[in-house]
């Protein structure tokens, strides 16, 4: 049987967007349903949204429980991901009448507007209508390519949970690669950019309701849709808007001016919760906002249920992810426990914590938030609006703890995060809180209005570029093909080696994507595992009794420090003169990928010793 990849799962690309919206509706549709029986009533905005963070992070946690149990098989995701699919056709024919009855409403609200705010109006609806089609493009970006969709495919390749030490990227899977899991068994790929759209909306949605005056309301939107960064966000399959969403959902639902109630921390902690499930970047704000919803608890004496809501919600979302890791890696958040513990014995993980702690896009931090350091990195900045602070006249007494989350987020993502613009969103939508609650100075901030107006322009233009460059993907396999040639990370290469290897060809691969990687593959940190334990190297590379021949695949060439470097047949070297592939076309350079047949035997012999 020929090895699966990402564009053996696509039922057809037509298709793929429909089954995303529906799965999508589907949950919409069952939290609506619940939260307003749980609310006996027309569910506020802040409980609706909670509700369909726990409901998706159940979803995701009973795939998660399937793939443990080995039950992974392709026909059992189908019926749960196509049950899914079924209620969000059922939720949109008995509510088209209320979607209808919204636009209406909306329509007339519309019309009794001043001409700016119309104008405002206007621009930010393009922008979602326009990041609404990117969500149904080809996945492109090497994150997505790599872990985000490679883990998933994983899974149906080998029908269970696959458990690799070359591979450390899958280490860092959380619950969103089993949503994306439920995707590509539907035969859908670009099930995670739809979620990232959902948590963009959830966002402007409670900026909407929970924002007090309309000037604010707007503003608010403007600041946060204008962020150049959502260009990033929204077309990927990382689960980090949709966690993003999560904590600002518990942020806008205990602000200070609220109060605490039994319902509120149930519903918060399970949301918050399942934004720490996705991704670890997630446990350093959100570790603080715990703390910070422990302190509510305490002044309102719900300590108990506070401690049981998140001993429940811990041991449904976290416990499985916790209790495989350990025995499978012996490190509940693998890798970065034994990488903060660091030791001789896991210098391999070490170095991979330093390779992510390290990773910065264009000018990096604090110039980076503000500005791209170039036209490839446009969307790597939040823009103009991170210096919404310096307008801050005077801070609101009562908002104080919000002051000190947010001074606590920076501080702690500074020396625990990536120093790269997407982790400090969540500090960024608290700033826009922070603002809109307290008196500003009026000196400049209209020109500051203007210059937000201007970037809103901006992003729009390059929306406008990137569904004219991607959206294409979406009409037919030739097209989609075509797109991914051109935009997707490494996709040329993979399609180049799928025409020179022979169909019983392993790969030992240097390359960062594996979606599309045509033949079985050891992953890019085997060089390093090598040197840390040899042995299994040589397990994972010798899988099974077919008889295989072995490639080493390189951007570039070897030298003589490499450790296969004496191995392999220097007269049947392959090279091909390739692009990366990237979205932004300011950012695609040319490489060239080297084949190297390997002589495994030779190999396997001088280190048959070696542990």
């Amino acid at each position: 049987m020929d090895f699966l990849t990402l564009n053996d799962i696509i039922i057809h690309p037509l298709l793929s967007g429909p089954i995303s919206l529906l799965f999508v509706t589907g949950i919409i549709g069952c939290a609506y349903t619940i939260s307003k029986r749980f609310s006996k009533e027309e569910p506020s905005t802040p409980v609706f949204c909670t509700t369909f963070f726990i409901i998706t992070g159940l979803i995701a946690s009973t795939t998660f429980i399937l793939v443990l149990l080995g039950q992974a098989i392709l026909i059992s995701l189908k019926i749960l991901g196509g049950l899914i699919c079924i209620v969000g056709c059922c939720f949109i024919y008995s509510h088209f009448s209320l979607l209808f009855s919204l636009g209406k409403k909306f329509l007339h609200v519309f019309r009794s507007q001043r001409l700016t705010f119309k104008i405002d109006i206007v621009l930010i609806l393009l922008l979602v209508l326009i990041l609404f089609f990117i969500c149904f493009s080809p996945p492109t970006d090497s994150d997505s390519l790599c872990y985000h969709l490679g883990f998933p495919l994983e899974i149906l390749r080998n029908g269970s949970l696959p458990i690799r030490n070359d591979w450390l990227h899958i280490h860092l899977c959380g619950l969103g690669e089993y949503i994306n899991l439920l995707g590509l068994a539907v035969g859908t790929d670009n099930l995670g950019s739809l979620f990232q759209f959902i948590g963009m909306l959830i966002i402007c949605l409670l900026f909407l309701t929970e924002l007090k005056s309309k000037k604010d309301k707007l503003l608010s939107l403007m600041l946060f849709l204008s962020t150049p960064i959502l260009l990033f966000f929204v077309p990927s399959q990382k689960p980090q808007l949709i966690g993003v969403a999560a904590i600002f959902t518990v942020l806008i639902t205990f602000t200070p001016d609220k109060v605490c109630t039994k319902k509120k921390l149930f519903l918060t902690i399970g949301t918050l919760f399942f934004a720490l499930s996705l991704k670890y970047s997630f446990y350093i704000f959100g570790s603080i906002l715990w703390l910070y919803l422990g302190y509510r608890a305490i002044r309102h004496t719900l300590v108990r249920p506070f401690l049981l809501y998140s001993f429940i919600f811990y041991m449904i979302f976290l416990f499985p992810i916790h209790v495989t890791n350990t025995l499978a890696y012996s490190d509940p958040i693998s890798p970065l426990g034994k990488a903060l513990l660091f030791s001789t014995s896991h210098f391999h993980e070490h170095n991979f914590y330093v390779l992510l702690k390290s990773f910065k896009e264009g000018f990096g931090l604090p110039l980076g938030l503000l500005i791209p350091s170039s036209f490839g990195s446009i969307s790597t900045t939040l823009g103009i609006g991170v210096l919404l602070i310096l307008f801050i006249k005077k801070t609101n007494r009562s908002y104080r703890s919000f002051q000190y989350l947010f001074l606590l987020g920076m501080i702690f993502n500074w020396l625990f995060g990536q120093r790269t613009s997407r982790f400090y969103l969540e500090a960024y939508c608290l700033s826009i809180i922070l603002f809109s609650v307290s008196p500003v100075i009026r000196a400049g901030i209209n020109s500051f209005i203007h210059i937000v107006r201007i970037q809103l322009v901006i992003t729009i233009l390059l929306a406008t570029l990137g569904v004219y460059t991607l959206f294409p993907g979406s009409f037919s396999f030739a097209k989609r093909d075509t797109v991914l040639t051109k935009s997707a990370y490494e996709y040329s290469a993979m399609r180049w080696l799928d025409s020179i290897l022979p169909k019983n060809a392993f790969i030992i691969s240097e390359f960062h994507t594996t979606a599309f990687l045509p033949r079985p593959f050891i992953s890019e940190n085997y060089e390093t595992l090598l040197l840390q334990n040899r042995t299994e190297l040589l397990d994972l590379l010798h899988t099974d009794n077919e008889e295989r021949d072995y490639y080493l695949i390189t951007k570039g060439e070897i030298d003589s420090t490499h450790i296969l470097f004496n191995y392999y047949d220097r007269n049947n070297i392959k090279t091909r003169q390739l692009t990366r592939g990237t979205r932004n076309p300011f950012n695609n350079t040319s490489y060239t990928l080297y084949v190297y047949p390997i002589d495994i035997l030779q190999f396997m012999g001088d280190h048959s010793d070696k542990t």
